[in-house]
C-alpha cells in the first residue's frame, strides 16, 4: 500500500469493475448502484468516498479513503472488538479490510457496512419539527444514547447530522451512528485525532486536541440535545437559523461559539423554558473553556439544568452574584485547579448567566422597512433603506472629506448637475420628503424651437404635394 491515495475518479473507475477490483469476498458478486447520470452512486466527505453496492443479501456501503489513514487497520480492529463486547444497538456492523480494493495495481483499505435507508437527523427535523411530542421524544432518546455511550467508555468523535440516522418505529425514535474514523474506545486512548469535526458542532478548541479521548462528544452532544429541546418548544427556529443557507448545521454555526458575547441565537434560547435556558447557559460557558477537558458530560449538564436553582453563597439566586462564579472556576482551572471534567465545578459555576444580563441583540437582522406609494387608489409596498443614517467616509484627520460630503449631499436629496449644494430642507421636512423629485418644467426656449420644427415639417409636406400634382 502506498502513501499516495487514489482520487475519487480513480475509485470510480475501479468500482465499475467490482468483480475484479473489489477484494472483499462478500462484494465480489455485487453491482454498483447507479446515479441518474449512469455513473456509480457515491457520497464524499471526511477524506473518504462511499459507494452503494447491491448484493443478494442487501445493500452495502463501501467506504474508501482519499488520504492515508495511518493506523487505520488497528483503529478499526480495536473499535470492532470493543463494540462486540458492549453490544449496544447504536452501531452498524462493519468489516474493515486492510487490502479491500485494487486501484492501478495498488491495494487500499476499505470499510464495508450495511446500507441504512433511515433519515439523517436533519431530514428527521425537517419532517417532524412541528410535532413537539416527536421532538421531545427524540431528545430523550438522544440523551439515553449519550448515557449508554459514556457508560461504555465510547465517544463517537464526530457527532453531526449526517452521521446520525434516526430509526422510527411507531411512536418511538432511536439512533444509529455511522462513520467511525474518529471514534474513541479505551484501547485508543492517546491515538491521534484524524478529523476534528465540523465547527458548527465542535468546541472552538477541539482542533487543538491532538488525541482521542472520552471528552470528545461532550460539546457536540450538548449542541444536538439543546437543539432538539429548543425546537420542541419553538419550531420556527429551524426556518430562521442559521442566518445563511443551511449546509450541515442544525441551528448553531461556528461563529456562535467564537463570539465574545452571546449571539442572537443564544439569547433567543435563553428566553425559553427554565431547562432550555440553563442548558443554553451551560453551552455558552462551555465555549469559554480553553480545552475540552474542562467540560462536563451531557448527562451531568442535563442533571444541572433539571435541578431546582439553589441560592449561592451570597444568598442571591444562582447567577446573581456580584462576581461571575464561572470566571472564578475558569481561573482555577487555568491555574491547574478544579476537578476532572465530567465531575467538576460547582453547579453554580456552570449555571452562571452573567453574560446574558445585558441588553440582548436583535433575534435576527431586521427586514427592510416598508413604506407605500399610491398609483390611483392602489397601495403597493415599497422597500427602502435609510441610507441617510449611514455614516459617511471620513478622512484620516477625522474630518469629512470632499467625497464624503458629496455622498452626504446625495443622501439628503441629491446634488445638482452643476455640483452646487442642494437647497436646505424646509422646516419640519424629513429626508424622505426632501428627496422626492418634482417633474422637470419646459423652458420658453424649448417651446419656440418645437414650434419652428413643426412649421418646417408642414412646409415640406406642401412642397411634396405640389410636386406630385405637377406630374
Amino acid at each position: 500500500m502506498t502513501s499516495s491515495y487514489p482520487l475519487p475518479d480513480e475509485y470510480l473507475t475501479a468500482i465499475r469493475n467490482v468483480g475484479t477490483q473489489v477484494l472483499d469476498p462478500m462484494l465480489r458478486q455485487a453491482s454498483a448502484c447507479k446515479a441518474q447520470s449512469g455513473r456509480p452512486l457515491f457520497y464524499s466527505g471526511g477524506f473518504a468516498i462511499v459507494f452503494k453496492l447491491q448484493t443478494q443479501y442487501g445493500a452495502h456501503a463501501l467506504r474508501c479513503w482519499t488520504r492515508d489513514i495511518g493506523e487505520g487497520a488497528s483503529h478499526y480492529q480495536e473499535i470492532e472488538s470493543h463494540l462486540r463486547q458492549v453490544n449496544l444497538p447504536y452501531f452498524v456492523d462493519f468489516n474493515f479490510r486492510h487490502e479491500g480494493i485494487m486501484v492501478k495495481g495498488q491495494r487500499y483499505p476499505t470499510l464495508r457496512m450495511d446500507w441504512l435507508t433511515d433519515a439523517s437527523l436533519s431530514e428527521f427535523i425537517e419532517d417532524y419539527r412541528l410535532d413537539s411530542g416527536a421532538m421531545s421524544t427524540a431528545a430523550e432518546a438522544f440523551l439515553r444514547m449519550s448515557d449508554a455511550l459514556q457508560d461504555a467508555n465510547i465517544a463517537h468523535g464526530d457527532l453531526q447530522a449526517d452521521n446520525i440516522k434516526v430509526v422510527h418505529s411507531g411512536h418511538t425514535f432511536d439512533f444509529k451512528l455511522i462513520d467511525y474514523d474518529t471514534m474513541y474506545v479505551p484501547a485508543m486512548a492517546g491515538a491521534p485525532v484524524l478529523n476534528s469535526g465540523l465547527d458548527s458542532y465542535q468546541h472552538p478548541k477541539r482542533s487543538s486536541s491532538q488525541e482521542l479521548s472520552d471528552y470528545d462528544d461532550y460539546f457536540s452532544g450538548l449542541v444536538i440535545y439543546l437543539t432538539l429541546k429548543a425546537l420542541a418548544e419553538k419550531p420556527d427556529l429551524w426556518t430562521r437559523y442559521p442566518a445563511g443557507a443551511r449546509d450541515k448545521e442544525l441551528l448553531f454555526t461556528g461563529q456562535d461559539f467564537v463570539s465574545s458575547t452571546p449571539t442572537a441565537l443564544f439569547h433567543e434560547l435563553y428566553r425559553l423554558s427554565a431547562e432550555v435556558q440553563r442548558l443554553t447557559v451551560i453551552l455558552w460557558n462551555f465555549t469559554r473553556c480553553l480545552t475540552i477537558r474542562h467540560l462536563i458530560s451531557l448527562n451531568r449538564a442535563v442533571d444541572l439544568a433539571r435541578t431546582p436553582v439553589q441560592p449561592n453563597g451570597n444568598g442571591n439566586p444562582t447567577g446573581q452574584a456580584q462576581r461571575s462564579t464561572f470566571d472564578i472556576m475558569l481561573q482555577q482551572r487555568m491555574n491547574g485547579g478544579g476537578a476532572r471534567a465530567g465531575t467538576g465545578g460547582a453547579p453554580n459555576s456552570w449555571l452562571d448567566d452573567s453574560a446574558f444580563r445585558g441588553a440582548p441583540p436583535p433575534a435576527a437582522p431586521p427586514p427592510l422597512p416598508q413604506s407605500t406609494f399610491s398609483v390611483g387608489s392602489a397601495q403597493r409596498p415599497v422597500f427602502s433603506t435609510n441610507v441617510a443614517s449611514t455614516p459617511i467616509y471620513t478622512a484620516t484627520n477625522g474630518k469629512s472629506d470632499a467625497f464624503g460630503q458629496l455622498i452626504q449631499q446625495r443622501r439628503q436629496g441629491g446634488s445638482q448637475p452643476t455640483g452646487k449644494a442642494p437647497p436646505p430642507l424646509p422646516t419640519g421636512a424629513s429626508v424622505s420628503q426632501a428627496s422626492r423629485r418634482t417633474p422637470p418644467t419646459t423652458s420658453s426656449g424649448d417651446g419656440v424651437r418645437s414650434f419652428l420644427i413643426a412649421v418646417w415639417i408642414i412646409v415640406l409636406v406642401i412642397i411634396f404635394i405640389a410636386i406630385l400634382s405637377g406630374h
